[in-house]
């Protein structure tokens, strides 16, 4: 018999990055839980999963480990739902050939000592392996620390000697994790350790099951889910896998799991469209709004999330729940929704951010930048990236620091924008010091369109290192970089005129300027799975990049373009008419108008595969025409429309578009997109792109272009006026000719 306890009052805990609100749930509870499932049936050996450990380090191929003391940190993830059981590593290592017999390295597991050898420099590279016991580890994120001890010498040595080093090939170096899953009882408290953020897996697979034909409501809850999804997995790259409910697609879901041994599944739609998952899981339809987390009858690690309701509306209510992570819920399976209240849209904050094109000042924070501590002699640069949307500005960067005594005179924090030094700080107080508002100019020549690059590198020298053959002492070597330092532009500068990719890939503006995302409108023309998966997938891109869900959000289907829509995910074919002539390319056949003036460093055919016409260009263009075989790559690009931004994602069918994004949302391709045009191969990590300055006629107009490409090409500009003076002066002279010619031969 269920039985209905007294409806509860959980409240958020934490507030979303974009700002705080609050929201009231009433929650229906059940004491119905699922019997704990029986054992999965694994190997004897387990399961495997193995990685360079280049893997774990951003893809960062060699390490070197520098002077006396030194160490490097690598963070390996272990699933909730793993238990690991021994991992082994191989080291492939180069030491310096000066090191001696004193020097070693010592392998640290989360602070356990679990090996320690010799580093021969006379002996060259060799390979170490160690074997790390599973004891030591721990789900969540597990510290593996390398760290040498290197000396050349017995007498006399010289701390910060060049000839201290260790290289560590990260990508040559390998760490094999054997591990088992376990057995583990859905809650709807645990979902975090469904869509975990330590998955084995690079890009974790979210299987979503929704009923034929959805309704608007239904998309709406779909798009919700797949913001929930990804945000719990947050900078994970997810990709997401839509199709109605049948027995082919649930069998194929069965078949497969993640590089963890399991797999997850969300399950969208009103209880009359969910039946047959009623009948499966043996249990009764739920009336009103429900969330409930089961594991699917006699497959042990297959586990289904529910998102469900007896109307429309219920269903995106539920949904919204579920894309609010930090929401406590309580730890049973299933939970009925009585209530949702979500704030006046217009008492929240709108997000903060940099990207957009501005005159004012922000603070380093708005970038993404944290405060920073940077010590010991040689540590890493701080950095930051700043977005210019415009040309022709000038900046200031006001910087608020402190620095410790115990450094000497020359020590200096230098500032670096776009790899050209733009400042000095003097660090040159022993007794420490702080600057409130350092300020550093930045002319417009060194500021350029789209991403620019701010680099805080440090260079520290102690007050006194002890003396020749002496105890060296480090000294007290550290500064801080507070995240309330100012960036300030000065000047209009020349706005540009056209939309960039590379906002939307940074914190999804301009389609989510609006902070609960009331302006972030998608559209697909149909309801095919490859390409609805594709803007789920994009979706839950989305709201990572903005770590925040946006409730307000929309998912339309139709081949008309709705009034709001500001992306639209298609193939070719799909494309609306009237957009057509924003798209002049085919499978076999590409055509482009260009400006004829322009250098072919700027441009070629290919740069302008898709491309949208610009109104009242005034640069004289030509026209080229070509067949070749496109129908292998993805396309993105965007313009503006009535006076609002649009974006296109298209491919030639709808399975490589959803392949194309799966491959699009990942860690470098996305960091790539940028400016009006990217095309890429599916499954590829090389994204191309046509930025701002590359297109500067059409981005910031004829005096803008004009300017960008002078400064761009000064020899050239310089030999453009020099030609324009002589055809001045040949056109004075021949008028004046012409003039006295005419005069004179009256006279006589």
């Amino acid at each position: 018999m269920r039985m209905r306890l007294v409806p509860m009052l959980f409240l958020l805990h934490g507030v979303l990055a974009w700002g705080a609100y609050a929201k009231q749930i009433d929650l229906g509870l059940s004491n119905e839980r699922p019997g704990k499932a029986s054992p999965q049936k694994v190997q004897n050996n387990g399961l495997f999963v193995e990685n360079p450990l280049s893997y774990y380090l951003g893809g960062d191929a060699v390490q070197n480990l520098k002077f006396v003391h030194a160490h490097m940190n690598i963070s390996i993830p272990v699933p909730q739902l793993a238990t690991v059981q021994e991992a082994t590593m191989n080291l492939k290592l180069t030491p310096s050939a000066a090191l001696d017999d004193q020097s070693w390295m010592a392998v640290y597991l989360n602070r356990q000592v679990v090996a320690q050898f010799p580093l021969k420099g006379q002996e060259g590279a060799f390979n170490q392996n160690i074997t790390l016991p599973g004891k030591y580890f721990r789900t969540g994120y597990n510290t593996l620390r390398l760290e040498v001890s290197q000396h050349y010498t017995k007498v006399c040595e010289y701390p910060m000697a060049p000839q201290l080093w260790t290289q560590v090939d990260t990508a040559g170096s390998n760490l094999k994790i054997r591990f088992t899953p376990k057995n583990w009882v859905p809650l709807l408290s645990g979902l975090d350790s469904l869509f975990d953020k330590t998955s084995f897996s690079a890009q974790p697979v979210v299987s979503i099951f929704y009923g034929q034909e959805p309704q608007a409501g239904s998309l709406n809850a779909l798009a919700l889910a797949a913001q929930g999804a990804a945000l719990r997995y947050q900078y994970l790259p997810v990709r997401m896998n839509a199709n109605a409910i049948s027995a082919r697609h649930l069998e194929q879901w069965l078949t497969q799991t993640g590089a963890e041994g399991s797999a997850v599944s969300l399950w969208v739609g009103t209880a009359t469209s969910l039946s047959l998952l009623w009948q499966d899981l043996h249990i009764p339809a739920p009336k009103g709004a429900w969330m409930g987390t089961y594991v699917w009858p006699n497959h042990p690690h297959h586990y289904i999330v529910i998102l469900t309701g007896d109307t429309q509306e219920q269903v995106r209510q539920t949904a919204k729940i579920f894309a609010q992570p930090r929401i406590v819920l309580p730890p049973v399976s299933q939970a009925q929704i009585t209530g949702l209240q979500l704030p006046d849209r217009q008492k929240v904050a709108q997000p903060v951010t940099s990207r957009i094109f501005g005159h004012g000042a922000f603070s380093l924070l708005a970038t993404g930048f944290h405060t920073t501590s940077l010590t010991g002699y040689a540590p890493p640069p701080a950095g930051l990236r700043i977005w210019n949307g415009g040309w022709d500005r000038k900046a200031q960067l006001h910087l608020h620091l402190a620095y410790a005594a115990g450094m000497a005179t020359q020590s200096a924090l230098n500032v670096l924008v776009n790899g050209t030094l733009q400042g000095s700080i003097p660090l040159n107080q022993p007794t420490g010091g702080r600057y409130s508002n350092y300020t550093v100019t930045i002319p417009p020549t060194i500021m350029h369109p789209g991403w620019n690059t701010v680099s805080l590198q440090p260079r520290f020298i102690p007050v006194s290192n002890g003396g020749e053959c002496k105890p060296f002492f480090m000294g007290n070597l550290w500064v801080t970089i507070y995240d309330d330092s100012i960036f300030e532009w000065e000047g209009n500068g020349v706005t540009a005129q056209q939309p960039d990719l590379a906002t939307l890939a940074a914190d999804g503006y301009p389609y989510t300027k609006k902070s609960l995302g009331e302006d972030m409108h998608v559209q697909v023309p149909d309801l095919q799975p490859a390409t609805l998966s594709a803007a789920l997938t994009l979706m839950g891109k989305i709201a990572q990049v903005g770590k925040r869900p946006y409730p307000m959000a929309r998912l339309v289907a139709g081949v008309t373009p709705a009034p709001n829509t500001g992306i639209f995910v298609a193939p070719w074919a799909n494309i609306p008419p009237e957009w057509r002539h924003h798209l002049q390319v085919t499978a076999n056949h590409i055509e482009e108008s260009f400006p004829v003036g322009r250098s072919a460093q700027d441009f070629s055919g290919i740069l302008s595969i898709i491309r949208p016409q610009a109104t009242g260009d005034s640069v004289v263009r030509g026209q080229m025409s070509l067949n070749a075989d496109l129908g292998s790559l993805a396309f993105a690009t965007t313009w503006e429309q009535d006076g609002h931004p649009l974006a296109l994602f298209t491919a030639a069918t709808a399975e490589s578009l959803s392949k194309g994004m799966d491959s699009l949302v990942d860690y470098g391709p996305w960091s790539q997109l940028k400016g009006t045009l990217a095309w890429w191969t599916p499954g590829g990590k090389k994204v191309t792109s046509l930025g701002l300055d590359e297109e500067p006629f059409r981005n910031y107009g004829l005096r803008g272009g004009l300017s960008l490409w002078i400064s761009r090409h000064p020899w050239f500009s310089l030999l453009g006026i020099a030609m324009i003076g002589l055809l001045f002066v040949l056109a004075t002279r021949l008028a004046l000719r012409a003039y006295s010619r005419k005069h004179h031969s009256k006279e006589f």
